[in-house]
């Protein structure tokens, strides 16, 4: 099935139907994340040198229909033969981090409201003169 973009749109970075506004290269650079890769830059004769210790990456971006199983589209693309050296991130791993970062904070308040408890009978203790 071939995806057409959506009236309005118009192919960007990531594939077509996604909305790219004019100032779409300000906001990605104001938050760049510590994992997007590094850009070099080297001589030609440098590049020769080395071409023959690298291998090519790929970074391969899929949008499933409504309702497709992620288990059956998994088991296509392994079955497919495309590579398969890298970490395939898909919605467990970011309901993952989204739940991992929830916890993260409710420990934080926990950890805050503990110190105010603590300080609190302190100074209740240091009042009473125990």
């Amino acid at each position: 099935m071939v995806r057409r973009p959506a009236a309005g749109c118009r192919p960007g970075p990531h594939g077509p139907g996604r909305r790219h506004g004019p100032d779409q290269g300000r906001r990605r650079l104001g938050r760049r994340a510590a994992g997007d890769p590094k850009r070099l830059v080297f001589s030609p004769e440098d590049y020769e040198a080395v071409a023959p210790h690298l291998e090519a990456e790929y970074y391969i971006e899929m949008l499933a229909v409504e309702g497709a199983s992620i288990a059956e589209i998994k088991s296509a693309y392994a079955e497919s033969g495309l590579p398969a050296n890298g970490i395939m991130v898909d919605s467990t791993i970011f309901r993952l981090l989204n739940g991992m970062s929830t916890y993260v904070l409710a420990a934080a308040v926990l950890v805050v409201a503990g110190l105010c408890v603590v300080a609190a009978v302190t100074e209740v203790m240091a009042a009473v003169g125990v």
